[in-house]
């Protein structure tokens, strides 16, 4: 079974003081839109999650932040007040640097909000003395401010020891998307939208905010005839013209999206993108000359 994996990205300083407003401007979707290896901690947020934890946090309940604290208990405690979206805990573990330039917990929280919701956060392997690593398990997406957000994902949090103790550099945490989607369906999922179009109904498996490129293709189909005839999925430099899906998506685009060839009932190139463990269309293209 093929699966697709993100590439590791730097969230810089411009992502987490900058604007945190969706723009169409071809930069990573991360820019738009540990050090002590444990077992047994999973942190899971109470919301309507399965198997999700109920114990109420308070604002100021997560951990003390005297000297003495540990980095695994202070990277830890970070993770738990993300994913019970306790901004006030969350804000007090950063660097002194990190909360210069955010301002407020009210701010981070804002900052936050422009990224993929943390549903669950486990401690990974130790990279570094000073690196904190988490599996983290999040709420799939598919956005133009975002990205292509995974069901989980591999963060990396660089830790940074101060006169306080232990605490989060959190603007040069780095990201890996891990898809999951498997490509073997890739064809199966292309055949279902097609059809769905064909028929004229709602259509099934296509991005959530619309399609991109040469949308009235789509509409081409709508009453076409034909055995459906779909290429071997491709990467997205098959294109000749792949720049409206890396400036709605951003750079990162190159990595995941699969395009495909149609030749019937209609000619044309699909692109598309894992949401979830299903692939959606996210962009169509005229079919490329013969030859």
């Amino acid at each position: 079974m093929h699966k697709v994996c993100g590439v590791v990205a730097l969230l810089s300083a411009t992502l987490l003081f900058g604007s945190c407003g969706g723009t169409n401007s071809g930069a990573a979707p991360e820019s738009r839109s540990g050090g002590v290896h444990q077992t047994g901690l999973d942190f899971v947020a109470d919301t309507n999650v399965a198997g999700a934890t109920k114990s109420p946090v308070s604002e100021t309940s997560v951990v003390s932040t005297s000297g003495s604290s540990t980095l695994a208990e202070i990277s830890n405690a970070f993770a738990r007040a993300v994913v019970m979206h306790n901004k006030s805990a969350a804000f007090a573990l950063l660097s002194q640097k990190d909360q210069r330039k955010i301002g407020s917990p009210e701010r981070f929280e804002l900052l936050l909000s422009g990224r993929a919701p943390w549903v669950s956060a486990k401690p990974s392997r130790a990279i570094a003395p000073d690196t904190a690593v988490f599996e983290v398990a999040q709420e799939p997406a598919l956005d133009e401010v975002r990205g292509d957000i995974a069901p989980a994902a591999t963060v990396q949090v660089p830790m940074v020891h101060e006169s306080g103790g232990w605490r989060v550099a959190w603007s040069k945490n780095r990201i890996e998307q891990l898809y999951t989607a498997d490509e073997a369906r890739i064809t199966t999922d292309a055949t279902t939208w097609l059809t769905s179009r064909a028929s004229c109904s709602a259509p099934k498996l296509e991005a959530p905010n619309g399609l991109l490129g040469v949308v009235g293709l789509a509409g081409s189909l709508c009453g076409s005839k034909g055995v459906v005839r779909i290429g071997v999925p491709d990467t997205l430099d098959a294109m000749d013209d792949p720049q409206p899906v890396l400036d709605a998506y951003g750079s990162a685009a190159a990595n995941w999206a699969r395009v495909v060839n149609i030749s019937s009932p209609v000619a044309m190139q699909a692109v598309l993108a894992p949401l979830g463990e299903e692939w959606v269309v996210v962009a169509l293209a005229h079919a490329p000359a013969a030859g």
